[in-house]
């Protein structure tokens, strides 16, 4: 009898560890299944560029200081005198870009392929074929390979011009109003428009997120016809300096003037 006895005790107490057990892993396994899936998907991390750009006047020794260190972000080649005589030196230049960057190559007169890091393809293509008096749509013309970014396209529509970036990585098409000028640390890139004619007098900061780029501040600096930014230069990560430019001015009249934004 003690021993059945015994035997009911042993079988009571191990139900009440079951069910005790059975509570305490019940309890723990939506913790457990959340820390999983903060595991598998951290959160993204937003560098966002919070303050209003601000505008001073610096000198021309502060510019030239930073010039003299400065490196083209494309390379700069000139024109063989050939292209000067072709009726299109468009093309004629974008082939010898081409022949220095053979992961582009221009398949036809309206499309241009790129091989991506992972091998695979992506065409640029004309929206509509150009005529000689009137055409509309998107024309692409290759201007070569930003190291560590991507490949850079000439948008050219009617009466005016833009630039594309396909990221390298990705394919990601990235619309910008200029040639990408890097950072010092490669996480932003600076676009000038010099364009006013037709609505591209600025600037823009794009910032590398997620694997591409997203653009962070898109500024309209000038309203007049008459200025212009060029030769925009990094200094540190949050500001850049600049030429300004008056080129309907006669000359003499308006000397150039240097600038800077920060940002």
């Amino acid at each position: 009898m003690n021993s059945v006895k015994n035997i009911k005790i042993v079988i009571g107490v191990a139900v009440i560890v079951l069910v005790i057990s059975g509570y305490v892993f019940k309890n723990r396994l939506p913790d457990t299944k959340e820390q999983r899936v903060v595991t598998q998907n951290p959160p993204t991390i937003n560098f966002e560029i919070k303050t209003t750009p601000t505008f001073k006047t610096i000198t021309k020794e502060e510019y030239l200081h930073y010039y003299n260190f400065a490196k083209p972000t494309l390379e700069i080649t000139n024109t063989h005198r050939q292209c000067w005589e072709k009726n299109d030196d468009t093309l004629c230049r974008e082939g010898y870009i081409l022949s220095k960057n053979p992961n582009v190559i221009r398949i036809n007169k309206n499309c241009l392929e790129i091989t991506l890091q992972d091998k695979n393809k992506k065409r640029i293509c004309n929206t509509k074929e150009q005529h000689p008096d009137n055409w509309s749509g998107e024309i692409y013309t290759f201007l070569g390979h930003v190291p560590s970014m991507g490949y850079l396209f000439e948008i050219a529509i009617w009466e005016g011009r833009g630039k594309l970036l396909v990221d390298e990585t990705t394919g990601k098409e990235l619309p910008i109003s200029g040639e990408p000028i890097p950072s010092p640390s490669g996480n932003r890139f600076l676009t000038i428009g010099s364009d006013p004619d037709h609505g591209q007098n600025g600037f823009e900061v794009w910032q590398k997120e997620g694997g591409s780029y997203a653009k962070k501040l898109d500024k309209l600096t000038l309203d007049s016809y008459d200025e212009e930014i060029t030769n925009p230069l990094w200094v540190g990560e949050n500001s850049f300096y600049f030429i300004k430019r008056f080129p309907n001015a006669e000359p003499g009249t308006s000397p150039d003037q240097y600038g800077a934004f920060s940002f």
